[in-house]
């Protein structure tokens, strides 16, 4: 990028000002909004941002930062009515959306086209890539944090009773995390197999299924079916009965019921598959 913006080929400008960007973003992810933290620190980075531009070549480099705001808005704007007005690809409506879009684009493009075509490199070829890598680094620190957490553990050492069922300790973590709400367990082996914030519905299906058969996952269905309700129905079960005794039995009926009949399942299953 620093050819097309006029800066020396070795200059470390551009990679200077997009670090402090990131640091900022995550220093600020400690804080809400309207809490002095968020805004000191983005004091602190606005005023190291004003250093770099201020300098030898500045100039280049705050006119490639103020296009690439103003591009990425212009595709937020694009992307936000889309997805609020439920706009069909190749509607009428949609079409006419993107050719405002594309028409704001093209006049900034002619402000400078050198730093938009840079601006456009950036966000199309270098950035994505970017982070998606960071997204994975963060779902693996994620699970490996999980594997040493309480649960992960509690999960590991699940592991010879689950075994039977076609289960490992990555599906008995989630069933622990299912306790609380059972649909936690979808987001909780998004987790453990390091989805980060990017990683979709058809990631994890693409996960689930290189790592199970179609069998492990219906029998995980059943087991969910069967087994002990949340915590929330445990609770009440308690209040109306006025006793931890029917909770219990029904805590504990419920989850061996579930043990015995989805370990048959699995164990004739296997026969056929």
């Amino acid at each position: 990028l620093n050819s097309g913006l006029g800066l020396p080929s070795d200059s470390g400008l551009l990679v200077k000002a997009i670090q402090t960007e990131i640091t900022a973003a995550e220093q600020q992810e400690k804080f809400w909004e309207d809490q002095d933290g968020f805004a000191k620190v983005e004091a602190n980075k606005q005023k190291a941002l004003d250093a770099l531009t201020t300098g030898e070549h500045g100039a280049k480099l705050a006119t490639f930062l103020e296009i690439r705001d103003r591009v990425e808005a212009i595709h937020q704007e694009f992307d936000k009515a889309v997805e609020e007005k439920e706009l069909g690809e190749g509607t009428l409506d949609y079409n006419q959306a993107q050719k405002i879009r594309d028409d704001r684009l093209g006049a900034i493009s002619q402000e400078d086209p050198a730093i938009f075509a840079a601006v456009t490199t950036y966000l199309d070829d270098i950035r994505p890539p970017f982070d998606e890598l960071t997204d994975q680094l963060n779902g693996q620190m994620q699970s490996e944090e999980l594997s040493y957490s309480i649960a992960g553990r509690i999960g590991m050492a699940m592991t010879p009773a689950l075994r039977p069922l076609g289960f490992d300790w990555k599906i008995g973590t989630a069933f622990i995390g299912a306790f609380a709400a059972k649909e936690v367990f979808v987001a909780q082996m998004g987790i453990v197999y390091s989805l980060g914030e990017s990683g979709g519905a058809d990631q994890l299906r693409a996960q689930l299924q290189a790592n199970y058969t179609p069998l492990t996952g219906y029998c995980i269905m059943l087991f969910c079916l069967i087994s002990a309700p949340c915590m929330a129905t445990i609770a009440v079960t308690k209040r109306e009965s006025n006793s931890w005794k029917w909770a219990m039995v029904q805590l504990g009926g419920l989850t061996a019921i579930a043990y015995a009949v989805t370990l048959c399942v699995y164990q004739v299953g296997k026969l056929f598959v």
